[in-house]
């Protein structure tokens, strides 16, 4: 079954109507988490899947919901109890739980690449990683068994970089307000700031702090995302282009200098866009 769910799962990856950010967590109790926001999406496309391939009639407020997941431990069971019904053992917990963990781990294993973050701009090399890993999910559940393990770790790990394009981009300053239809396929179709482009202004104070990107960039719905670095190389940051932002970003010492534009959190520069 989770093999058909996994592929299924493809084609409904931008399923989250609303651009939530995160940090990593480790559990599904905190829900704006890559953790919980991955568990989340994973409960409903299941539900949908046996929806749409069993005729499960009970699962049709998880499957068709949109807004974030207020009790998953409840999901999970109703869940359960309809594959119970449908005589398909079910492996649903330790399947989520192992998609969950592969998209948190990339902030441990994958910290300072840009393309893993849509950090530093780099939006056509997050599309592309994307891309390949979804790629890699295709490939793997089409071969043995054993592959299937390799399948959730490549779609945990995709799912944390689509995550961070809303996190760290300014998708949700622009005003978007649903999915980038592009982000999975390898592609970006928007207009995006070029490296001599400036995108954020200075700001150190805290009354500026979610106003920093430059009228510009938000009038002309230019793209762009924060810089980030945790090591004083001097020169990982254009002039004039804004930061990732929080206690380890140094470029936040370098034009612009000051706040950042992630929304990781409901702390962060940007969080009141959480």
């Amino acid at each position: 079954m989770y093999r058909s769910v996994l592929l299924f799962t493809l084609a409904g990856l931008l399923l989250l109507t609303r651009s939530h950010c995160f940090d990593s967590g480790l559990s599904g109790q905190e829900k704006t988490t890559h953790f919980g926001l991955t568990e989340c999406a994973l409960l409903r496309i299941t539900a949908s899947y046996l929806k749409s391939i069993y005729g499960s009639t009970d699962l049709d407020n998880i499957a068709d919901g949109t807004e974030l997941c207020d009790d998953v431990e409840t999901m999970f069971n109703r869940i359960q109890q309809e594959t119970r019904r449908l005589g398909i053992n079910s492996k649903l917990r330790f399947v989520i739980d192992q998609v969950c963990t592969s998209n948190v781990l990339v902030n441990l294993e994958e910290f300072t690449s840009p393309s893993s973050h849509f950090d530093n701009e780099a939006f056509i090399e997050g599309s592309l990683l994307i891309a390949n890993r979804l790629a890699d999910v295709q490939i793997n559940l089409m071969r043995d068994s054993l592959s299937v393990f390799d399948a959730r770790q490549s779609f945990g790990q995709a799912m944390h970089t689509l995550q961070d394009f809303y996190a760290h981009s300014n998708w949700v300053e622009l005003g978007r307000r649903i999915p980038n239809p592009n982000i999975s396929k390898g592609q970006i179709f928007d207009l995006y700031a070029l490296e001599g482009f400036a995108t954020c202004s200075n700001c150190t104070q805290q009354n500026c702090a979610e106003n920093n990107i430059l009228p510009e960039i938000l009038n002309g719905q230019y793209l762009t995302s924060g810089y980030f670095d945790i090591y004083h190389t001097g020169s990982s940051k254009p002039k004039g282009k804004c930061s990732h932002g929080g206690p380890f970003d140094v470029t936040t010492e370098t034009d612009a200098i000051g706040f950042g534009i992630n929304k990781d959190n409901e702390n962060s520069d940007h969080g009141s866009y959480h």
